[in-house]
């Protein structure tokens, strides 16, 4: 009964790259749940620049479905997953938004209302972790970036999150652009919680890789400013003490040395090119810490399909 659904509007944001094989399963069950539990909600697909039948698929099954809405949010490129999500939540207008990387499912369906019963105890992000293992340099990233980042919660490997409107407001509230969501929401201050289930481990790992790691390390730690400034110390202080020997070895010998005299000058050059790298790595951080750079995904075009 109707009385007994959800009220709050919950917008579903699924990200899809050539996954023919998969998305109608996924979309009749994501429809399916979500009719079942909620008065109202939306689809939002991003079209991460589809080159088989997706998109097709996707239609063929909106055509089938009165009073069904799903937008498909095409993108001009390939961006990949984390800013094509970005942009469709950015296109959504959820109370509630599920983020989903990819249409592929290890889950009971079952665990989408667990995720939103946990973000109704106050959590206004929920990730959805499966007992899978992952791989050392995922292991590595997440060591480093929980252990360096100014995080309020660690983060881990998640195969799909749930997000309030509050919690979005807050993330686009602190930085231009979001270029890791689960660094920014683990930072944003809000709670944030886990739901964990035991994944089918017969069907393909929804688990999404983690992107361009380099560019998260940069952005949301200290340790490319820290170690530039660390090896440019070394190498002044490797620069210092060849003047210091270029200085010294004539007076300690008695004798004039035009290598000795070479030496000194490139050194004192050197040192002013270490100096002022120096200050550019530092001056770079802060320009960071100010404000990402914008980059976020375009797209060429956004189709409403709507059988009434």
């Amino acid at each position: 009964m109707e009385s007994n659904k959800e009220k709050n509007f919950v917008s579903a944001v699924v990200y899809c790259h050539n996954e023919a094989d998969s998305i109608k399963s996924f979309i009749e069950n994501l429809d399916r749940t979500l009719d079942k539990n909620f008065l109202k909600y939306e689809i939002i697909i991003v079209n991460g620049a589809c080159t088989d039948n997706t998109v097709e698929i996707i239609k063929e099954y909106a055509k089938t479905k009165i009073g069904l809405v799903i937008s498909i949010l095409n993108l001009s490129i390939p961006w990949g997953a984390e800013y094509g999500i970005n942009s469709g939540i950015d296109l959504s207008i959820g109370d509630y938004v599920f983020e989903f990387n990819s249409s592929k499912v290890d889950f009971d369906w079952s665990l989408l209302m667990n995720m939103y019963r946990k973000s109704q105890e106050g959590n206004d992000f929920v990730c959805a972790v499966s007992d899978r293992r992952i791989s050392f340099r995922q292991q590595l990233f997440y060591k480093v970036i929980n252990n360096s980042a100014p995080l309020v919660y660690k983060i881990g490997p998640s195969t799909f999150r749930l997000l309030s409107r509050r919690g979005i407001n807050r993330v686009r509230s602190l930085t231009k652009t979001v270029a890791s969501r689960k660094v920014s929401y683990a930072r944003c201050g809000l709670p944030m919680a886990n739901v964990n289930y035991i994944a089918n481990k017969s069907c393909e790992s929804p688990l999404e890789g983690e992107g361009k790691t380099l560019t998260t390390l940069l952005l949301y730690t200290s340790l490319g400013s820290i170690w530039s400034v660390r090896l440019v110390k070394i190498m002044l202080l490797f620069t210092i003490l060849c003047i210091v020997g270029a200085v010294c070895f004539p007076i300690i010998t008695g004798k004039f040395s035009h290598s000795a005299n070479i030496i000194a000058i490139l050194s004192l050059f050197f040192l002013g090119i270490y100096t002022l790298l120096a200050i550019i790595a530092v001056y770079l951080k802060a320009v960071i810490d100010f404000v990402f750079k914008k980059k976020d995904a375009i797209f060429v075009s956004i189709e409403k399909l709507a059988n009434q």
